[in-house]
């Protein structure tokens, strides 16, 4: 992002941004370790406490928005990105 566009950058994306710096900081001071985020997905828990997992997670978030539900049950690529096995889901209702 430019400088000179500063001015125009949303107050929800300027908080978020603080948060992200407040978090990376208190990772620096408080000996590396990234703050712990879990993320329930069908009953189940993915637990996310790398700043690599973080970041892929925001990115996925971005991209699928209302979709990381389902591709966290059935992509099997994110199953090993983030190290985690669904539980296994009933059959589909025919529609």
């Amino acid at each position: 992002r430019e400088v000179s566009g500063v001015r125009h950058v949303r107050k929800s994306e300027r908080v978020r941004e603080k948060t992200v710096m407040r978090q990376a900081l208190s990772t620096i001071e408080g000996g590396g370790k990234a703050p712990t985020e879990k993320v329930k997905v069908k009953g189940s828990q993915v637990v996310i406490d790398t700043w690599r997992g973080r970041i892929r997670l925001a990115a996925l978030r971005s991209v699928l928005q209302g979709g990381l539900q389902c591709h966290m049950v059935e992509n099997e690529m994110l199953h090993e990105v983030f190290d985690f096995t669904p539980r296994e889901v009933g059959p589909k209702s025919g529609r």
